[in-house]
């Protein structure tokens, strides 16, 4: 409760004259303080008792919405309780156990507020839709370090001669690997400096989407090209690396 009370046996009106809103209702309604006024709801008069804090009672891909809570005239099936996630094992025990002393034949089944929304039409279509992104993602890395892969084989053959040469006249193993890779450097210099840009943009136009999103900073774009440029330098220069280790006079022999 973010102010007022909740509903009470105390107060007989609360069967049917009292109404709970949350804050977002109150903003709605153009309200500073809204406890204690009169509001016609369902074609009918309530007073306000209580105001609850904005939780996001649906999908955070829908934008929150204005909440009244009546007291049911009938009797409730459903009690919705608020938990400690790291007692949820024993709080669902203490529940199902509280409920069947006091009506043993009556089924408990709990549901959490997770479980509920995934049952909505739009949040399966949303799963559905990261599910296949994901798997995309995944092709896509997968594919990457298959081409990087093959791109350090094809470097370290094409240069296996030059290697051996400059191993001959006496270049260290690190100068080469230096002389070999460098060029590939710059271009990954120029690849992230236009992937990144990009990749911010086209991220924070996707994320706009959402009402409720999160705002990831410029060095998380930042990061993922760099984990891609140090697998594509580690995966050339272990390449280069065998290739100027191994004996020249293999490379040389038929020249």
């Amino acid at each position: 409760m973010a102010s007022g009370r909740y509903f009470s046996d105390e107060y007989i009106a609360d069967r049917n004259n009292s109404i709970i809103i949350n804050q977002i209702t109150a903003d709605e309604l153009g309200l500073s303080d809204p406890l204690n006024r009169m509001m016609n709801a369902y074609g009918r008069q309530y007073k306000i008792i209580g105001i609850i804090d904005s939780y996001m009672a649906i999908p955070p891909i829908f934008n929150n919405m204005p909440l009244l809570i009546t007291q049911s005239e009938d009797h409730n099936n459903y009690l919705v309780m608020r938990i400690n996630p790291e007692d949820r094992e024993t709080t669902h025990e203490y529940i199902v156990s509280t409920l069947n002393k006091f009506n043993p034949d009556h089924p408990v089944e709990v549901k959490y507020h997770t479980d509920i929304l995934s049952e909505t039409k739009e949040f399966k279509s949303y799963i559905s839709a990261r599910k296949l992104m994901t798997l995309f993602f995944i092709l896509t890395i997968v594919t990457s370090l298959i081409g990087l892969f093959g791109l350090s084989v094809f470097i370290a053959e094409r240069h296996r001669k030059e290697v051996g040469i400059r191993k001959a006249c006496g270049a260290s193993a690190i100068k080469i690997i230096f002389k070999l890779t460098k060029g590939l450097l710059i271009q990954i210099l120029i690849v992230l400096a236009i992937a990144t840009p990009l990749s911010f943009f086209f991220t924070k136009g996707y994320l706009s989407v959402f009402p409720v999103h999160f705002e990831p900073g410029f060095f998380f774009y930042l990061f993922g090209g760099m984990a891609g440029s140090l697998i594509l330098i580690i995966t050339v220069s272990w390449q280069t690396w065998r290739a100027a280790n191994s004996n020249p006079v293999v490379a040389l022999r038929y020249e």
